[in-house]
Formats: structure tokens, C-alpha cells, sequence
């Protein structure tokens, strides 16, 4: 017998239609700035910063989740 699959509630305060707007405009401007990279620097990137990058990323959407 299959088991049921194991969910995290979604808790998300509700917001004001002008907070949304304003924060869905905010992420336009910043999506809007993102480009592909092809040069890069040979400057060091602090392993923290990158730990934490990893981290983000990994809570992305996938079929694993």
C-alpha cells in the first residue's frame, strides 16, 4: 500500500494588491538587469558566498521536491 507523500504547509502572509504589484515591479526591474555571462573574473569568490548560493539554489523547484 502506497503511503501518502510527506507535504510542508505553505505559509505566506497575505498581502495588499499594492504591496504585491510593487514587489512584483521590483522583481521585473531586477529580472529585466540579468544577462548571460561568456567573460569572467579570476577574482577569488569567498567560499561562504558560494555555500550560500548553493543553498538558495537548492531550494528551487524541482521534481525532487
Amino acid at each position: 500500500m502506497a503511503r501518502a507523500p510527506v507535504t510542508v504547509p505553505l505559509d505566506l502572509p497575505l498581502l495588499p494588491d499594492t504591496e504585491m504589484l510593487s514587489r512584483a515591479r521590483a522583481f521585473h526591474e531586477l529580472m529585466d538587469r540579468r544577462r548571460s555571462v561568456r567573460e569572467f573574473s579570476d577574482r577569488p569568490v569567498p567560499k561562504a558566498l558560494i555555500d550560500e548560493l548553493v543553498r538558495t539554489a537548492s531550494t528551487a523547484p524541482s521534481g525532487a521536491h
